[in-house]
Order: C-alpha cells, then sequence, then structure tokens
C-alpha cells in the first residue's frame, strides 16, 4: 500500500510482509554500518527476525501507535522510516529512519521526511513531531536540521550500546512552525 509519493525516484510504501526478505537482506549488508546508532542491527540475524519486526510494527499501525513504511527509490527498498511513540490524543510522534549506504548522500532521506512530515500533519492529525539521533552521528543530525526542526536539548546516557552510555540529540518541530522548505 503506498502512503506517498514523494517525487519521480522515491515513494513510500507500508511496510508489509512482502518486504522481509528484502528488508533482512538490506540490513545484513548494511549490520556494521547500522550497529554504530541503531541496537537492534546486530539482533538481526535471519529473514524471521525481519518477518516479527514487520508483523509488529503491522500490529502497532492498527492499534494507531505507529507507521512504518519502506523508502523505494525507482521501485527498490532503500530504508525504512517510522512514526513510532505516537499519541494520537496529544498529537505528537517520533520519526525514526535508516538508509542502506548505498542511497546515503543523495538527499533521499530528507526528502522522504519531508513527505513523510507532511503525511503526518494531513492525515494523521500530528501537532509535534520529534526526531532524536546519536549526538555523533552528523548525517542523522543534519536531516532535522535542513527540514526547520529546532534543538530542545541532549538527552544524556539516553541509550546503552556495546561503546557505552550514548547522548541523544532531540529535535522537535510543531505544526505552526512547518514550511515546506
Amino acid at each position: 500500500m503506498r502512503i506517498c509519493q514523494v517525487d519521480e525516484e522515491i515513494s513510500l510504501e507500508l511496510l508489509e510482509l512482502k518486504h522481509a526478505e528484502v528488508l533482512f537482506r538490506l540490513t545484513d549488508e548494511n549490520r556494521e554500518q547500522l550497529g554504530q546508532w541503531l541496537f537492534w542491527a546486530y539482533d538481526t540475524k535471519e529473514v524471521g527476525d525481519s518477518v516479527a519486526f514487520i508483523q509488529s510494527t503491522l500490529h502497532a499501525f492498527a492499534e494507531g501507535k505507529s507507521l512504518a513504511a519502506a523508502i523505494m527509490v525507482r521501485g527498490e527498498l532503500a530504508g525504512v522510516i517510522d512514526y513510532h511513540a505516537m499519541v494520537p490524543a496529544h498529537g505528537r510522534a517520533e520519526i525514526g529512519y535508516w538508509l542502506g549506504k548505498a542511497h546515503q548522500g543523495r538527499g533521499i532521506m530528507t526528502r522522504a521526511c519531508r513527505a513523510f512530515i507532511g503525511y503526518g500533519w494531513s492525515e494523521k492529525n500530528l501537532n509535534r513531531i520529534v526526531i532524536m539521533a546519536d549526538v555523533e552521528n552528523a548525517a542523522s543530525r543534519a536531516v532535522p536540521q535542513r527540514l526547520g526542526f529546532t534543538l530542545e536539548g541532549v538527552m544524556r546516557e539516553w541509550e546503552v550500546k556495546e561503546s557505552g552510555k550514548r547522548d541523544m540529540a532531540l529535535y522537535s518541530i510543531l505544526r505552526r512552525e512547518w514550511t515546506e522548505n
């Protein structure tokens, strides 16, 4: 199911079981890079792990708590973007995202986020959107910065990874602040 057409190159589709094998392969090929920032990368060891992840996102989607989308670039799965920690009663959600290395550095994530944010305002009636990124992940932090988010602060020792306790930068934007930059 197509969520939105970002541009002539990129579309966002509801992440479904049909994506499981390709999602696992993409995760496997990018495990080292993803593992620096995302704790789940090393726990995804077989296709069944991707199936379980997709099933959990579909269940949460049915409950109105999240929306996970496959980022499709010219029909190829390139990464994932999602709304999680959705609280419809308060109109807020957090965006998470990742791209395979072959698709990085071309503005794909910024364009996908811009469209996904617009979808959140119009279709999910969101008022506040948050993006958190490891303070040392410059590429991930650049996305909310390019999109006009406000850095609210740093969540100290927010996550624990193999490399130790990690700080997370917290960015937010309100609907009234959004421009289609």
